[in-house]
């Protein structure tokens, strides 16, 4: 069986940013910051699925990616507490939401077309920085907060939606590691072939 998502990722640049911003937390303690190769903004949690399925999400990436156009996306300091007791540091999204929510809505007709189920949730468009380890009390989760909320209020990022991803997501001590399974560029929507809305 395969762990596995569906997501956009910030190109290397903007990459690179968000880790050069996240290393103002490096020493904040029980703090666990996203390494910048696993920065992504997840449009469907497949969890547990076959190969079989995973070759059947595969085309369900492209199939939606072929409908789509390339679109831009903003990240500030506005920060978002997510998970129980507030442990997820994220931060919201801005620009295209618009464009995003349809892409969004594009993956899940493409995936139930394929007949691969998808995990039932609402779709709350963030990016993961950090997560507040197991174990810290309430003073400590007030204070990585705060230190959080000073080093990240002058974040600012924007980068380009060009293609969607299919990921296996590999569960190790150290955290998750991330393998891209299948990448699909978007169409540019001037020479989208005209009724391409949903998967054959």
């Amino acid at each position: 069986m395969i762990r596995a998502f569906i997501a956009i990722s910030p190109d290397g640049d903007a990459c690179r940013r968000l880790a050069g911003a996240l290393d103002g937390l490096a020493n904040v303690p029980r703090l666990r910051r996203v390494p910048a190769q696993n920065l992504h903004l997840t449009l469907a949690f497949l969890g547990q699925i076959s190969p079989a399925q995973a070759d059947s999400a595969a085309a369900a990436v492209q199939c939606a990616a072929a409908s789509a156009g390339p679109f831009g996306l903003q990240i500030d300091g506005q920060l978002l507490a997510l998970g129980a007791r507030r442990r997820i540091i994220a931060t919201a999204i801005k620009g295209d939401t618009d464009q995003l929510d349809r892409l969004w809505r594009r993956v899940r007709e493409a995936l139930s077309d394929k007949g691969v189920p998808a995990a039932e949730q609402r779709f709350c468009p963030h990016l993961t920085l950090a997560r507040i380890q197991h174990g810290a009390n309430p003073r400590e989760r007030r204070a990585i907060w705060q230190a959080a909320e000073s080093r990240l209020a002058t974040l600012q990022v924007e980068f380009r939606v060009q293609s969607l991803g299919l990921y296996r997501s590999h569960l190790g001590s150290s955290g998750a590691s991330y393998q891209l399974l299948k990448k699909s560029e978007f169409v540019n929507p001037d020479r989208r072939p005209p009724g391409i809305h949903r998967c054959t």
